[in-house]
């Protein structure tokens, strides 16, 4: 129960850092 709010947080993180990553890419 602990585990999935955590793992959902981090996805969440990688998701907006991924999209930071891609729009440095762009530029």
């Amino acid at each position: 129960m602990l585990c999935k709010p955590k793992s959902k947080r981090i996805k969440k993180l990688f998701r907006v850092v991924f999209f930071c990553f891609k729009n440095i890419l762009y530029l």
